[in-house]
């Protein structure tokens, strides 16, 4: 059976309440639309002329609560995006949003060695450091013995990089 679409003229609440959401134990609202595979964030088409998405969450705060300041985020007190219970919604600065998601224990910040694109160990990048500083030897010579660019031994001699 064809998806019967809501009508152009719709709100936002009515946008929302047309493709729905399951009530968890937790209370939230999982969005039962289109997410977002990277992150598992609702979609939503806005509605307007230019054909425009925007993460659900954020519509289900307009419809439910008003605007959302220019610059401003929608967090979750839940920490489960797919929720768009406008109870468990706030709004924060950019900065506010950072503090909640270490607060949280999300975010990859892993440095150093730990990091999943680093080619050098610690001690490597200790080794690079120590022979350069020892003489003698040229960025392109550390480059060829460490299996990197000539651009990375400068940036970690300089300390602009694995400070």
């Amino acid at each position: 059976m064809p998806r019967i679409l809501v009508h152009r003229g719709a709100t936002l609440r009515e946008r929302l309440e047309h493709i729905g959401w399951t009530v968890t134990a937790a209370g939230c609202w999982e969005w039962n639309g289109a997410r977002d595979s990277r992150r598992g964030y609702g979609q939503c088409s806005t509605g307007d002329k230019r054909r425009h998405s925007d993460l659900a969450h954020r519509l289900s705060f307009r419809a439910f609560k008003g605007d959302i300041p220019a610059g401003m985020f929608v967090c979750h007190r839940c920490d489960n995006p797919p929720c768009i219970n406008p109870d468990h919604l706030f709004i924060g600065t950019p900065s506010d949003n950072r503090q909640d998601m270490l607060t949280k224990g999300r975010g990859n910040f892993a440095r150093g060695e730990r990091h999943g694109q680093s080619v050098l160990s610690d001690a490597q990048v200790a080794n690079v450091r120590f022979e350069y500083a020892r003489g003698g030897v040229s960025y392109q010579a550390l480059a060829t013995q460490f299996g990197v660019s000539k651009s990375c031994i400068s940036l970690l001699v300089r300390g602009k990089s694995r400070s």
